[in-house]
């Protein structure tokens, strides 16, 4: 089996690099770095964890249209590829709200922003001269002055109706949000597919990857405790509100934005019980997790990311998971 392995940008550099090496030796076959506004760029840890390996696919994953203008994001990826040809994917989001705002950034028009994004961002690898007069970027002609050498998948990741579909039109596959449950990665599936059928794309020609929360420690009390911090940041944002929806799922977002705002983690993991972080995440024992992972395979995944939460030991616990899925 394929599996990935993700680092969300809030890891050192050199912690990165170094499992970088330990998820390749276990047979993890792609890194894909987050990039969280105000954390740690993807970039330049990708290029690291290229230089420490010599078979992994490394994705900078996802990358924002209100962030980084097309022309950067192409020239960067395509640098990677330079370096490590047939290694490097891109994935494209409109980014978490929460932080754009907290940013001074408003995601305007975000179906036509990532549409432009990659349409640009193709143009360019290709070694074309881009010209677009387009509600989010203008061209004036612009070239890259090399091409990378082999081709780059573009991604889309998408957790919104819409947002779904166009990756079903437009991507190479789409990347699917952490914290969200089985059922509404099923849902989710059926849009990307709906998207594809739309333009006359064969659904089969999109890799459907998506990011699992994990959260694996000897003590399933400790494996909770990290699993449910990391849950309430993500559901402080209304864009998990269809997922939590999905299964009948009661969490007061505005207590948890509230709590998050103040920087009072614990107060908003509070708000997170124990059978919220199982329906939304593999957590537990090493076991325990090879156990429950199967369900997020079943409603649709071709290519598991595991996304681990906790201390240095419990990302190594992940490696261990994931080498073993890797295995079958």
């Amino acid at each position: 089996m394929k599996v990935g392995y993700c680092f969300d940008g809030m890891v050192p550099v050199p912690e990165m690099v170094a499992l970088a090496r330990e998820a390749e030796a276990a047979g993890v076959e792609s890194l894909w770095l987050a990039e969280h506004l105000c954390f740690r760029d993807a970039f330049a840890p990708a290029m690291a964890c290229l230089a420490a390996t010599a078979r992994v696919t490394v994705a900078p994953a996802a990358v924002t249209p209100y962030t980084r203008h097309p022309i950067i994001a192409a020239m960067t990826a395509a640098t990677l590829a330079e370096f490590a040809p047939g290694r490097v994917i891109l994935a494209v989001a409109t980014g978490n709200p929460v932080a754009l705002g907290e940013c001074g950034l408003v995601p305007e028009r975000p179906l036509s922003a990532v549409r432009q994004f990659a349409a640009i961002v193709r143009a360019l690898w290709r070694g074309e001269a881009v010209t677009s007069d387009g509600a989010a970027f203008r061209m004036r002609g612009a070239r890259l002055g090399f091409t990378p050498p082999a081709p780059i998948p573009l991604y889309v990741a998408a957790m919104r109706p819409r947002m779904l579909e166009l990756a079903g039109e437009i991507g190479d596959g789409v990347l699917l949000s952490g914290g969200i449950s089985p059922a509404f990665i099923r849902r989710s599936v059926e849009r990307v597919r709906g998207g594809a059928q739309r333009v006359g794309r064969p659904p089969a020609e999109l890799q459907v990857a998506g990011f699992i929360v994990t959260s694996v420690h000897p003590d399933e009390g400790e494996a909770l405790r990290a699993g449910r911090e990391f849950l309430a940041y993500l559901f402080r944002s209304r864009a998990f509100t269809e997922n939590l929806e999905v299964t009948g799922t009661p969490v007061d977002k505005e207590a948890l934005a509230a709590h998050l705002a103040r920087r009072d983690w614990l107060a908003a993991a509070r708000l997170i019980p124990d059978e919220i972080v199982h329906r939304y995440s593999v957590t537990g024992t090493l076991t325990a997790g090879r156990d429950r992972f199967q369900e997020f395979l079943d409603a649709g995944l071709a290519l598991p990311v595991l996304m681990p939460v906790g201390a240095a030991e419990q990302r190594r616990q992940a490696i261990a998971l994931a080498g073993e899925l890797a295995r079958g």
